[in-house]
This record gives C-alpha cells, sequence and structure tokens, in this order.
C-alpha cells in the first residue's frame, strides 16, 4: 500500500509561506508564469490548503490575483476556481 502526506505541501516557511505562496510571489507573466500555474495545480492536485494563510494573512490565490501582471489567471479560470473557490468568467 502507497500512503501520500500532504504535510509536505502544507509546511510553512518562517514567515508563513507555503509552497504555493511561493510559487505566487513572483509576477506573473512570461513563460515562467505558466510554469508556476501549472506546478500550482499540481500542488493542489496533492493535497495543497489553499485557504492556508500566510503571516501577511494572505492566502496564495491572493498573491496569485495581486501579482497576475499578464493577466494569465483570465485565461485560466480552472486554477482561479482552485485557488478561491469562486468561479470566473
Amino acid at each position: 500500500m502507497v500512503m501520500q502526506s500532504t504535510v509536505g505541501v502544507n509546511a510553512k516557511n518562517n514567515r508563513g509561506d507555503t509552497a504555493l505562496h511561493a510559487l505566487a510571489n513572483g509576477r506573473l507573466s512570461g513563460h515562467m508564469a505558466q510554469g508556476r500555474m501549472e506546478a500550482a495545480k499540481s500542488l493542489i492536485e496533492k493535497g495543497a490548503d489553499v485557504s492556508s494563510r500566510n503571516g501577511d494573512a494572505k492566502t496564495a490565490g491572493d498573491l496569485f490575483i495581486q501579482n497576475d501582471t499578464g493577466l494569465l489567471l483570465q485565461k485560466d479560470p480552472f486554477l482561479v476556481h482552485l485557488l478561491t473557490g469562486t468561479n470566473t468568467k
């Protein structure tokens, strides 16, 4: 039997950031941003807690939206839904 742990994907650093927060902390523009968004989907699929708040009381979704300079999230409403639990059009 294979057991999977979600502890690693939800671990926090000294600022309270999870791996999702770290992915969201960069500006979302260009080809690197697409890679960060795909990595975020993968972490969520592995059980990352999208409601987790960092030391600034922000979720990863808050940071992704704040840093979305390239408007990539408009092209990926599924990721917005995963991060925020809302539907976007």
